[in-house]
């Protein structure tokens, strides 16, 4: 049987085709992955949160301007009160129409005046951006429903000599990330008279502002250095290697801490808090405990007294030696006595406040 050639070309030719479609697949395929893996990594960075900012009570401050800004392009502004005047790290406005899912932000930019010290400060610069991804995805265990939960704020907190620093919140856990500082600006021209019109200098706009808005406490006069400036800045701020020993013939159930930096933290495992190393000092703290599974609850809940707990860290932060908080509960009485230890010695507080539900 004779095979003509036209037959001979048409079959070479749809050999070709079907190997120039197979190349081209798995070519596709190549860049399909590729794709699949930049999204993966783009999604990871992705979570639905609100940015909003605090700032000490007695150290009001007018936010000037502040962005966050991503690399994807995306811009989200943070809102400006009048005035922030609230407690250390609580939320302060946000805006609800910025409630989608979104980049972690890379860059920020904050501009605000800082009223008790007569100063402009800006921040223009990087995020800690992957540390706060890597806290959105590890989430955390809620002290409202003890279920797994994550973030939904990253709140600026606005601290006295320039400082930023960053928390994240969400159903009752308030998270230390980091602190950024800012440096001392001076506005000039059009950016000032917007600010206090051209009747005003800056030290004329904050003696009006400071009189007729704020209390004495708010615009006295400040020095960088006193207690009441480097609490925000770095005594809160300091961390220690303590670990908790509660003394009680009962089951722990929780463990919910509140800490002078501001941080709110909740742990169901005990054990699992005692593997943390480097810690705040603890303002306040909630030990929850149990006769057995399923029984009821009892909350015995100790409020420190500032003064007193510092002095005792003080004085018992020795170089190779830990801190030991040991609270003994009477399970009956619901009395609590405090001791706080290291190797060598232990001091019994005797300020605390006692609260048991």
């Amino acid at each position: 049987m004779k095979i003509s050639s036209t037959l001979i070309v048409n079959f070479v030719l749809i050999l070709f085709f079907i190997s120039c479609v197979g190349n081209g697949s798995s070519i596709d395929t190549a860049s399909s992955k590729e794709a699949n893996i930049n999204k993966h990594s783009k999604a990871s960075n992705m979570f639905e949160w609100l940015p909003t900012s605090c700032a000490p009570e007695n150290f009001p401050i007018q936010v000037l301007s502040a962005t966050l800004f991503s690399n994807e392009n995306a811009s989200t502004r943070i809102p400006q009160e009048l005035y922030l005047r609230s407690r250390w790290i609580e939320e302060g406005s946000v805006e609800l129409m910025n409630d989608e899912v979104k980049p972690i932000p890379d860059k920020l930019t904050y501009k605000w005046l800082s009223f008790r010290e007569r100063k402009v400060y800006l921040y223009d610069g990087e995020m800690p951006t992957s540390i706060i991804a890597k806290y959105f995805q590890d989430g955390f265990i809620s002290p409202i429903d003890n279920k797994k939960a994550t973030y939904k704020y990253i709140v600026f907190a606005l601290a006295p000599t320039g400082k930023i620093c960053i928390y994240l919140s969400g159903k009752g856990i308030y998270k230390e990330v980091s602190t950024l500082q800012a440096k001392e600006y001076k506005l000039e021209g059009e950016e000032l008279n917007e600010l206090v019109s051209i009747r005003h200098t800056l030290d004329n706009y904050i003696d009006l502002r400071l009189k007729r808005d704020f209390k004495p406490s708010e615009y006295e006069p400040v020095d960088a250095n006193s207690f009441e400036v480097t609490k925000w800045t770095d005594v809160y701020k300091q961390k220690f290697i303590w670990q908790l020993n509660p003394i009680i013939n009962k089951k722990i159930r929780s463990l919910f801490l509140e800490n002078y930096n501001g941080e709110k933290l909740y742990w169901n495992n005990l054990i699992e808090f005692n593997l943390i190393k480097n810690q705040p000092v603890p303002s306040k703290m909630e030990i929850a405990w149990s006769e057995a599974e399923g029984d009821e609850t009892t909350f015995s809940i100790i409020n420190f007294d500032e003064g007193e707990i510092f002095k005792a860290f003080a004085t018992l932060n020795l170089p190779n030696d830990e801190i030991i908080i040991q609270p003994e509960i009477n399970s009956i009485t619901y009395g609590i006595d405090v001791y706080i230890k290291n190797s060598k010695h232990a001091i019994q507080l005797k300020k605390c406040k006692f609260e048991t539900r």
